[in-house]
């Protein structure tokens, strides 16, 4: 695949993938040196297997990738939403980050903007130890999110 290139085909769709997921975020060379990111924002052909993209996301770059390059979805965080009751300055959540038994997973895109996620949760990234969880405590302060507490890496019990 070549910089200029918006189409990529994969081998294989990976676990839950369909045409809904889009778009999507996805690594391309995953854990390598040449790994970036790119935005899945359609799918097509036989399975589903071409994917269209847009290239060098969330500060990447475009680049050149060999046939069978390694990819992992990458999973985002929405923004949190508020379905009944109110929201007021003091409100907290919680979210867990839990790596897996296989570990090494893609860290969260947080989703930014007004009403989203403050800029310095991007910064506090779970390990990739496996049977671990991260825990994010994030404060409303009446027009912004902001992190007030983080626990990196405790393991599962």
């Amino acid at each position: 695949m070549f910089p200029g290139d918006t189409t990529m085909m994969i081998s294989a769709l990976p676990s839950g993938v369909t045409p809904a997921s889009c778009p999507f975020n996805c690594i391309i060379d995953y854990q390598l040196a040449t790994q970036k990111q790119v935005l899945v924002t359609a799918m097509s052909g036989t399975g589903n297997l071409v994917w269209t993209i847009a290239r060098a996301q969330w500060g990447s770059t475009a680049a050149t990738h060999t046939l069978g390059a390694p990819i992992e979805q990458q999973f985002g965080m929405a923004a949190p939403v508020f379905t009944g009751g109110s929201i007021y300055p003091g409100l907290q959540g919680v979210i867990c980050v839990i790596q897996d038994a296989t570990g090494n997973r893609p860290n969260p895109n947080w989703e930014g903007g007004a009403g989203a996620y403050p800029a310095d949760i991007a910064a506090k990234a779970p390990p990739p130890d496996p049977n671990t969880q991260s825990v994010y405590t994030i404060t409303w302060s009446g027009t912004v999110w902001t992190l007030t507490n983080f626990l990196s890496g405790g393991a599962l019990s």
